[in-house]
């Protein structure tokens, strides 16, 4: 049974190229949807439709996972058949190689192949798809290219900085919290994640195997356990 009412934010807006309405997608407060389940959403009716699904600003980064990532920032052009230097914004040339295309918006629009990327120095030299001279490649400089996070292949315990940041972070056994991740550095082998909890402290949470139990990203949830002293004043000897 629908209701004959709902009162709730607008999460995305569906613009219809073949029509001139649009459509309003509302949510419940608080609940976060991505672009990618707005679409599964609402399929029923836009397979109709040639559609896309805008994601307004409040339900993007700030306050859900991001399905569109940057991936680099094209600087300046390269040679004179359309390679363009290109600041990385991901994890460098070896990560950015195994895509296949990329995206001209944060939301996904403008799919373009990604036809080659090569490191140099710090740099990327990169191919797209439709940028075959300097001219062409000269229009690109300025321009943020994005990656789908659907098309990547993360190693076994590894996550997007995006996903992990606002998880909550309980303990595994007894289910209690210890407050939100906030930052994730990656001094070395495994993240450390900076755990803040309601009063305002803050923690360092190294996610080795030993302390860290599981991530459950669905929902927004690392399970942890830990060791006296990590999310606790040390005692016992443990200042030692």
């Amino acid at each position: 049974m629908r209701p004959e009412t709902f009162t709730g934010p607008v999460i995305a807006v569906i613009r219809r190229a073949d029509a001139v309405e649009e459509k309003w997608v509302t949510a419940p407060q608080d609940c976060r949807y991505s672009r990618q389940q707005i679409e599964q959403a609402v399929r029923f009716q836009e397979q109709y439709f040639r559609s896309q699904v805008i994601l307004l600003p409040h339900n993007t980064k700030e306050n859900a996972m991001q399905t569109y990532l940057p991936a680099c920032k094209i600087v300046t052009t390269h040679g004179v058949r359309g390679e363009m230097k290109a600041l990385p914004l991901c994890d460098g040339a070896a990560f950015l190689a195994k895509f296949k295309r990329l995206y001209a918006t944060p939301q996904g629009g403008g799919e373009t192949p990604l036809l080659g990327v090569r490191a140099q120095g710090n740099m990327l030299l990169i191919r797209l798809g439709g940028v075959e001279d300097m001219d062409a490649a000269r229009a690109q400089v300025g321009r943020t290219w994005y990656f789908a996070k659907a098309d990547a292949r993360l190693p076994e315990g590894r996550y997007f900085i995006d996903d992990l940041l606002d998880c909550r972070v309980l303990d595994a056994d007894t289910g209690a919290e210890y407050g939100t991740i906030r930052a994730v550095e990656h001094p070395a082998a495994q993240d450390v994640y900076t755990v803040v909890d309601e009063a305002g402290r803050e923690y360092l949470f190294p996610a080795v195997p030993e302390f860290l139990d599981r991530v459950d990203l669905e929902a927004r949830a690392v399970y942890v356990r830990p060791i006296p002293g990590i999310f606790t004043p040390a005692v016992n000897g443990d200042e030692g």
